[in-house]
Formats: C-alpha cells, sequence, structure tokens
C-alpha cells in the first residue's frame, strides 16, 4: 500500500496539517516534530503526490518539447540545454517528436492542454498560425523557437512569443565567432 500524508501524521504522531506545513515550508514546525516527520517519511518511503499537489497549486511543473524530428543532429543539444535549464528550476520536459504532420502536432497540443503542462516550446513546427493562437488562448504559454516565415510585428498579439534567426545572422554571428574579429 501507498503511504500517504495521512500515514505520515500518525506515525509522526502529528496533524497532518503540521506534516502538510513541514512539506509545503508554508509555517513553523518544532525541531523534534521536524524529525519525527522525517523519520516517518523515510521509514513509510512516502512521496507526495504531485498530481494532487497540482489541483491545489493550479500547477504541474510540465513543460513540454514539440519537435519535428528527434533524429536530426542539431535537436540534442537543443534538448540537453532545456532539460538542464528545466532541472534547476524544478520542472519535467515532456519530449513530444511530431514528425513534421501538422494533424500529429495537433494531437501533441490537444494532450497537452488536457495534462495542464505549464508551458510549451514549440521547434521548428508546422502547424498553422490559428492552431498556435487557439492553443495559447487556452492558457498554455507558448514559445515559438525558428519560426521564421513571419516577422513577428506582423503576427500580432495573439502570436505567442517567439525566438527566431535566419540563416544570414547564423553564418554571421558563427563567422565572427570562429575569426575573432567582428
Amino acid at each position: 500500500m501507498k503511504a500517504t500524508i495521512y500515514h505520515v501524521a500518525r506515525r509522526a504522531r502529528v496533524s497532518t496539517a503540521t506534516v502538510s506545513r513541514f512539506l509545503n515550508g508554508t509555517g513553523p514546525v518544532a525541531a523534534e516534530t521536524r524529525h519525527r516527520i522525517e523519520q516517518a517519511i523515510q521509514v513509510l518511503g512516502y512521496r507526495p503526490n504531485t498530481v494532487a499537489r497540482s489541483l491545489v497549486t493550479k500547477a504541474t511543473h510540465t513543460l513540454a518539447l514539440l519537435m519535428p524530428d528527434i533524429t536530426n543532429p542539431f535537436f540534442p543539444d537543443l534538448v540537453k540545454g532545456v532539460q538542464l535549464l528545466a532541472d534547476e528550476r524544478g520542472y519535467t520536459v515532456l519530449l513530444c517528436s511530431v514528425a513534421g504532420d501538422p494533424a500529429r502536432e495537433e494531437e501533441y497540443l490537444e494532450m497537452l492542454s488536457a495534462k495542464q503542462v505549464d508551458g510549451a516550446l514549440l521547434v521548428g513546427l508546422v502547424c498553422g498560425r490559428e492552431t498556435i493562437a487557439r492553443f495559447a488562448r487556452h492558457g498554455i504559454p507558448i514559445v515559438s523557437l525558428d519560426r521564421t516565415s513571419t516577422s513577428i510585428t506582423a503576427r500580432g498579439p495573439e502570436w505567442p512569443p517567439s525566438i527566431s534567426s535566419s540563416l544570414a545572422t547564423g553564418s554571421s554571428l558563427t563567422s565572427r565567432d570562429r575569426s575573432g574579429c567582428e
């Protein structure tokens, strides 16, 4: 049987409110009580229920990273960077490879909306402007990486924030970096 906050409270001889204050750091807990709660957690193997917590906090600490093809040599470094930053901030990353299929992109966005992810990074996707804007209106913060087909000013206020570059700019920056001169 999975240990619950009630089991921890019973074993530590405290109320569930005291265990909750300890777990969330929302109030004072005496040193002796803290020690008993820590022991109970260790003995019982208690793990907080993140699904239940997300219902209260309205945050899942989950980000989605949608990309067209995970076999492209560019993407492993991108995934690694996103994962490192997410880990530092206490987030989990869901990796979604959409294989360049707009229907699959939309299916993933629907699923991510249902799972109430805290945000989505879209890398080089082909789904339409209306699709992305619709999900952004549903409250999913979306950052689109490398959607260079239209200028940011032409996208309007409903378009999600974007990070983009051009081949010319990237080539210029790369050559300056390698040559050491501007």
